[in-house]
Parts: structure tokens; sequence; C-alpha cells
């Protein structure tokens, strides 16, 4: 399963894609690519399952929230071999099913950035 995750906005003004294909991981800021690295199998399982939810969630389930001025802005796809991409648009605030959260969370911290 395919997963790219794509932070940008918030108090520093991040601009990050994080991709994970293939059991790898690659991070790119502000387009520049700092490489790939192989993932732990561990992580790519967990990656792989949460990732499953996550295409599952209907984006009517993100409730809208007020933006403050350093909102950060998060773009969740997940693209499952030839089916369905799957894109979600969270901002901070948002209330988003946890498994969304927890994908983005578990994509950051397996970069290692």
């Amino acid at each position: 399963m395919d997963v790219e995750v794509y932070q940008r906005g918030g108090v520093l003004g991040l601009d990050r894609r994080y991709v994970v294909r293939e059991g790898t991981i690659e991070v790119i800021d502000r387009g520049r690519s700092r490489g790939a690295r192989d993932l732990d199998p561990d992580q790519a399982a967990r990656i792989d399952k949460l990732a499953a939810l996550t295409a599952s969630v209907d984006s009517e389930d993100s409730a809208d929230m007020l933006l403050v001025g350093d909102s950060m802005e998060t773009d969740v796809v997940v693209k499952d071999g030839d089916g369905p991409e799957s894109t979600l648009v969270l901002r901070s605030g948002d209330d988003s099913p946890l498994e969304v959260w927890e994908l983005v969370g578990e994509v950051t911290r397996a970069s290692g950035v």
C-alpha cells in the first residue's frame, strides 16, 4: 500500500512530504529529497494496517473547525494497488478518527525526522 503524508503550514511554515512505498520511506523537505530508507518490517506492517483503516474513512467524518492563522494542513493519500485513491485533508484541530492521526504520527516517527 502506498501512503503519502504532506504537511504544510503551522508556526514553523512546514512543507514536508513523507512517501511510503514498497517498504521504504522518503522524506521530501521543501521540494528536496532527504533520501529514502528501508522501513523496519513492524513499522511497515503498522503503517499498512493504519493506511487500510484510513482509506475506509469518509472525508465527511472530518469536521471542519475554525482555522487559526498558524494552522497546519495535512493531506493523507492512500493507494492500494490498482484500487481507488483515498485522500483526506486535515487541518489543525480537525475532529478526525483516531486511526487517521495515528497513521500521520506513525509515518512521521518512521521517517526519523
